[in-house]
């Protein structure tokens, strides 16, 4: 039997080809909202305490609370974070452990550290994290010559030998580099684990490259039938040595986009790399987070303000959240005209009925012909597309929300069969009450 995960992931891949570029006139099958706010992760880095992480009552517990997100990852064997973790846990947030040889951590101790967490904290246990970045060896063998295989059988047996972590996902090791996963090959795990960062300047754009290179190199390690994750993807908004950076406003709509990109391909979730910036902002590796570290205060706690792009995915998870339910979605018969091309869309329902069209034009908003950063760079003005909805049978109210700007309906028409929406290059949420 397939798990509900598995389930999932499949309807996604099913539903790809029919949810970009084209007119629409059909019965839908919808997914659930709730599995679209179970697909949001955060990276986080609770060890870092030198860092705007250190402040972790005032800052970054009160934060995710206020995002609203289920899962993080970011964690450590330090009593500090084991704590925090746990206390995560019991506000409805789990994590995800990593292993590494890096740190010491082996078959033979992995399944006592995890009992150190408190039952369900952790809900997947990852592989070693950009070996081809941060070299490993183990065995004797570096991440080329068998030590990510060696590990990797290694640490899944373990896990699943011991009633305590049988049932805890495991995922697989990622690489920087997708070219990487060739010389490496299958590995044990229950599901993939990709890092898909924007750093090709001639596609750049939110899910640019899924299809082409990233999914297909995992695929060569986890194999054709297991769901796949993303535990690193994000977007800069300073100056950058190594990746492209954009403005603040359009960050905000790649970052909101992206979620859309990664669930309608069947990815299981994505974690945005990160909520806080842990660097400041004249470091090679600034400008990650959802929340600025502008310095310290007077009595030393970090000055951190929120982004556009914090206050997006708020909106985003505020208007589509609702209590894990585990219903079955049902379909909606619908159909788009007008132009189409270029808008993608997802479907998804609520468990009281209601039906959440999300649509948006996945297009580019930052030249980077003209350059990479956000000081070169140039915006493209996206002009927004008349599109009409009509759907089969009237609705009792169809309200319009545009999460970039708030959680505040839009517009509002009651008892219809048609409206005419704008399409922005951003999500715009149609509710549909039957």
């Amino acid at each position: 039997m397939m798990s509900q995960i598995s389930i999932r992931a499949a309807l996604g891949a099913l539903l790809l080809a029919a949810i970009t570029g084209t007119a629409h006139a059909a019965v839908e099958q919808a997914r659930g909202a709730d599995d679209f706010i179970d697909s949001i992760g955060m990276n986080i880095h609770l060890p870092y305490t030198n860092t705007a992480y250190g402040d972790y009552k005032g800052l970054v517990k009160p934060r995710l609370l206020e995002l609203g997100v289920r899962h993080v990852r970011g964690i450590a064997n330090i009593p500090h974070v084991i704590e925090k973790t746990n206390e995560l846990a019991a506000l409805g947030i789990k994590s995800t452990f990593g292993a590494t040889p890096r740190d010491k951590i082996s078959a033979d101790n992995i399944v006592g550290i995890l009992k150190q967490f408190s039952p369900g904290a952790i809900s997947l246990v990852e592989g070693p994290n950009e070996p081809d970045i941060w070299p490993i060896n183990y065995n004797g063998k570096t991440w080329q010559t068998g030590a990510l295989t060696d590990y990797q059988n290694d640490i899944y047996a373990a896990l699943k030998a011991d009633a305590a972590t049988r049932d805890i996902t495991v995922l697989t090791f990622t690489l920087a580099n997708p070219t990487g996963y060739a010389k490496v090959g299958r590995v044990p795990a229950d599901m993939g684990n990709m890092h898909t960062y924007p750093n090709d300047f001639a596609a750049w754009l939110p899910g640019a490259k899924l299809d082409s290179i990233h999914i297909p190199a995992m695929r060569g390690v986890v194999g054709s039938d297991k769901p796949i994750m993303v535990t690193e993807f994000g977007w800069r908004d300073v100056e950058a040595r190594y990746h492209i950076s954009v403005p603040f406003h359009i960050k905000a709509k790649y970052v909101t986009r992206s979620f859309f990109e990664f669930f309608n391909r069947g990815v299981v979730r994505a974690y945005y790399y990160q909520l806080i910036d842990d660097k400041p902002n004249n470091h090679h590796d600034a400008g990650w987070g959802l929340i600025k570290h502008d310095g310290n205060n007077a009595d030393g706690t970090p000055k951190a303000t929120p982004t556009p792009a914090f206050f997006a995915l708020k909106n985003l998870i505020s208007v589509l959240t609702e209590p894990t339910t585990g219903f079955a979605p049902g379909q909606l018969d619908y159909a788009l005209n007008g132009d189409t091309s270029g808008i993608s869309r997802t479907l998804l329902q609520k468990a009281d009925g209601r039906f959440y069209l999300v649509l948006y034009q996945n297009a580019a908003n930052w030249d980077t012909g003209a350059g990479r950063t956000t000081r070169t760079g140039k915006e493209l003005t996206v002009a927004p597309k008349a599109v009409t909805l009509t759907l089969a049978s009237p609705a009792a109210a169809i309200k319009t929300y545009l999460p970039v700007n708030g959680t505040s309906a839009t517009s509002s028409t009651a008892k219809t069969t048609s409206v005419t929406l704008s399409v922005p290059d951003h999500p715009l949420i149609v509710e549909i009450t039957p």
